[in-house]
């Protein structure tokens, strides 16, 4: 894995929301149990919840790709 990585989930284990100023946040949520099937032979399975790593871009740079 690469330093940034590694920081990263170090840093997640600590502190559910980690922000980087002018990049965006990576806070840690709750993904709640559901149903799903198997693509391969359609058999209803149930998801069990998870948390999950979720990226959410700073205002700044969401605006300039916008333009």
């Amino acid at each position: 894995m690469s330093i940034f990585a590694d920081t990263l989930r170090n840093s997640l284990q600590k502190d559910p929301r980690i922000a980087l100023r002018g990049i965006g946040i990576f806070p840690i949520e709750e993904r709640a149990a559901r149903p799903g099937r198997k693509p391969a032979t359609g058999q209803e399975i149930q998801i069990p919840a998870k948390k999950v790593v979720k990226f959410k871009t700073a205002k700044e740079i969401a605006d300039a790709v916008a333009q």
